[in-house]
């Protein structure tokens, strides 16, 4: 095993998707079959939930044959009990990915709750240099 040394530079990456720009939101349906996401959460904040382009992608999903729900309980700086809700809401539901949709809340809220969702530490356990246990599938749109 390979040991760390903890002066040494290192890059990190978390190469999660964002996909970005007009009507990316059709190609969603087929991400998800690609990616066997069968039962995504879409996490957006409050004020996205309403709007257009949102029913038309839990509509198309549907379509799709693909399950999701919407966790919308995301303030424009998420707070840590809204990402345990939030956990809560992707471990109740039996979700198998999240799909954050939006400006900075919803992406910030997405990011948050798949560090925690397949993992039992607590957030802030993150902070530092600690490291999730288990993998997350977490897509941006």
């Amino acid at each position: 095993m390979n040991k760390i040394n903890f002066l040494d530079s290192v890059d990190w990456s978390f190469p999660v998707p964002i996909s970005y720009g007009p009507n990316r939101i059709n190609e969603l349906p087929d991400i998800c079959k690609t990616n066997n996401l069968a039962r995504p959460l879409l996490v957006t904040d409050k004020s996205s939930k309403d709007l257009p382009f949102m029913k038309k992608i839990l509509k198309d999903l549907n379509r799709s044959s693909i399950k999701s729900d919407i966790f919308t309980d995301i303030s424009p700086n998420p707070v840590d009990d809204e990402i345990y809700k939030g956990r809560s809401f992707y471990k109740e539901g039996k979700h198998d990915s999240i799909i954050a949709i939006g400006g900075g809340s919803g992406m910030d809220g997405g990011k948050a709750i798949s560090l925690i969702a397949n993992n039992s530490e607590n957030l802030w356990d993150f902070e530092y240099e600690k490291s999730p246990i288990k993998n997350y599938r977490l897509f941006h749109l």
